[in-house]
C-alpha cells in the first residue's frame, strides 16, 4: 500500500502539468531547432565517437557511428522541451495586457537575443523572461525578473545527420557551427567536402 501511494505521488505532478497546460503536448517539440545565437546547420566537427540512432529517441536502434575527428553533415534538429513554470511578480516585459497574474506561465524554448517562447492562458508569446531560479538573485534585470521561476525548463536536442540518422547533442558529441564566432576562412574549412562518417552497412 505504501509503495502504491509513493507511485501516485510521483505520477501526480506529471499528470497535473499535462492537464493544466492542456493546449500543447509535453514534452514541447520544436522543429528545425538550432537553439543558440549563431547556430548554423552544416558540417559539424565530431568531438568523440558518437552513436547515430534511427529516430530522435535513445531507445531507437543504433544505425551508425560518427568517429572522432570527422565531420557530420547536420541537416536539421528537433528539441524536446520539458516546460519550466513561473508566476508573475511584476509587469511583463511586453504584452502586459495578455497576462493574468493568477495563472501560471510555462517557459518553453529559447529563441535567441534574450527571448523565450512561453505559454500563458491559452496564448503562445515571445518575450524576455528568466529561465533559471538564480537569474534574478543578483543584479536583477526588470526585463527578465518580472516572474518567480518555480521550475526551470529542461530540454534534449537531437540533430539529423545526412544519410544516417539522429544524434543526441551531449558533451563530446558534436560541435555546432557558430556563425557569430567563427572567422570566414574557418567556416569555409568546416564546409569542405570530406569523409563524414561510416554507416554500419558500409563497414
Amino acid at each position: 500500500m505504501f509503495n502504491l501511494i509513493r507511485l501516485i505521488l510521483i505520477i501526480l505532478p506529471i499528470a497535473s502539468i499535462k492537464l493544466y497546460a492542456g493546449e500543447f503536448e509535453i514534452p514541447f517539440m520544436v522543429n528545425n531547432a538550432c537553439p543558440f545565437e549563431g547556430c548554423t546547420f552544416g558540417k559539424w566537427e565530431v568531438l568523440g565517437n558518437t552513436n547515430v540512432h534511427q529516430s530522435p529517441n535513445k531507445s531507437s536502434p543504433i544505425v551508425g557511428k560518427l568517429e572522432r575527428g570527422t565531420k557530420a553533415h547536420v541537416l536539421t534538429g528537433v528539441e524536446y522541451v520539458t516546460p519550466g513554470e513561473a508566476r508573475m511578480t511584476g509587469k511583463p516585459y511586453i504584452h502586459a495586457e495578455q497576462f493574468d497574474p493568477s495563472k501560471r506561465i510555462y517557459i518553453l524554448n529559447y529563441l535567441g537575443e534574450g527571448y523565450s517562447q512561453i505559454f500563458h492562458d491559452g496564448n503562445f508569446i515571445n518575450t524576455k523572461i528568466a529561465r533559471k531560479k538564480s537569474r534574478c538573485s543578483e543584479n536583477p534585470n526588470w526585463r527578465y525578473c518580472w516572474v518567480d521561476v518555480l521550475r526551470e525548463p529542461s530540454s534534449k536536442w537531437w540533430v539529423k545527420v545526412k544519410d544516417m540518422g539522429w544524434v543526441l547533442i551531449e558533451p563530446q558529441s558534436l560541435k555546432p557551427i557558430d556563425a557569430f564566432s567563427y572567422k570566414a576562412p574557418f567556416n569555409k574549412r568546416m564546409q569542405s567536402d570530406q569523409q563524414i562518417a561510416t554507416r554500419f552497412a558500409d563497414r
